[in-house]
């Protein structure tokens, strides 16, 4: 069993209040606590649908507050109505005061505190899965927010998940399906190693999701990585690990490569872009036989030019130059450093992670800013 301390990260906050106890996500899990202007985030927990992480979590809560000499009077949690962090938090809800918080909020305050910067900015939050306020699943959001509240701005177009969860299990399934809405029939005559090797029980799902059976919507960057990553490298099969595909593919990505598939933005707000022409890019290099690893630098790069584009409509639009990269997809050091490069060449400062990596093991920071904002 893991003995936790809150020895890691402490930050100074914008805003002062009453003992907030942020319980943060279900994956690479921590906890942070505040008193005063500070917030003092624990060291990560993990997943904690393992029972040994959970008791980590609950231990470190306790000594948290020993530790602090504190008793929170406010509890924020991820508005996920499954997550266990989320769960716990609810069962407190008869003694102590609930402020649930959207989980890509969390990620765009979290690194508004590293940066000690009060905002508004303009927060691009890509990650593989997060709550949304429609009930979908969220994951590739341009918002516009500060510590005390957002605006969804843009969004990748939604498309359904086959089986759900299991499309993060066995990631092909993502791949099909956005080639199934792209191409319609034509997908099964399409000439590529893919398509021509696609698992038999495929149909079932595509018939399935067709109907709405567990397929829920999301507009997540981290799913369209996978869809990619496994079209590319014609990889089947579970995953060991979430957006394991996608790390191959950014690990053969051809550096000097700086071409890039054509995208479409919607009108309205929230803005749509819209993915169909990027995989009919893809498509049509896969069966011109491109190598690879040009084709993974070539969707890397329409990436940074669509978070270019879509920033730089955004501030046309309200002013804001401050731009913040966070969520596990900028993890990705290929697409960080492309993206960065773009945001500077249009004039826009940026604000990235330094003392904690995008993905929700900050998101805890985070949930406890916008509890005292809305203090």
């Amino acid at each position: 069993m893991k003995t936790m301390v809150f020895k890691g990260k402490s930050f100074r906050l914008k805003a002062s209040g009453p003992p907030v106890l942020a319980v943060g996500g279900e994956l690479k899990n921590t906890v942070c606590l505040t008193k005063g202007d500070c917030a003092y985030l624990s060291e990560p927990m993990g997943d904690l649908e393992d029972y040994r992480n959970f008791t980590a979590f609950e231990t470190a809560i306790e000594e948290g507050k020993r530790i602090l000499a504190v008793e929170p009077e406010v509890i924020a949690y991820d508005l996920h109505p499954d997550y266990l962090s989320s769960k716990y938090a609810l069962s407190f809800q008869q003694e102590t005061r609930l402020r649930g918080v959207h989980h890509h909020h969390a990620h765009l305050a979290a690194c508004l505190v590293e940066n000690q910067a009060e905002g508004p900015a303009i927060g691009v939050t890509f990650d593989g899965t997060g709550y949304g306020l429609d009930g979908c699943i969220w994951g590739g959001e341009f918002l516009v927010g500060d510590g005390g509240a957002f605006q969804r701005w843009a969004h990748f177009a939604y498309l359904p998940m086959p089986s759900g969860s299991m499309a993060i299990k066995e990631p092909w399934r993502m791949a099909a399906q956005y080639l199934e809405r792209v191409f319609g029939e034509e997908m099964a005559s399409l000439p590529i190693g893919f398509v021509e090797k696609l698992p038999e029980n495929w149909f079932l799902l595509k018939e399935a999701t067709a109907k709405g059976i567990n397929a829920p919507l999301t507009s997540s960057c981290g799913r369209l990585f996978d869809g990619v990553a496994t079209l590319v490298l014609e990889k089947f099969g579970k995953v060991a690990f979430e957006a394991e595909a996608a790390i191959e593919l950014e690990r053969i990505a051809e550096p000097g490569e700086r071409a890039h598939y054509p995208f479409a933005l919607g009108d309205e707000v929230p803005i749509q872009i819209r993915w169909a022409p990027i995989w009919q890019g893809i498509v049509e290099d896969l069966k011109a036989g491109t190598g690879k690893g040009v084709v993974s630098a070539r969707f890397h790069n329409t990436l940074a030019e669509i978070i270019q584009a879509v920033c730089l409509r955004i501030s046309r639009e309200t002013g804001i130059k401050e731009v913040a990269l966070t969520g596990g997809v900028f993890q990705n050091r290929f697409l960080l450093a492309r993206t960065a490069g773009k945001l500077k060449d249009a004039g826009l400062k940026l604000l990235l992670h330094h003392e904690l990596p995008p993905n929700d093991s900050g998101i805890a920071l985070g949930q406890a800013m916008i509890a005292l904002q809305r203090e």
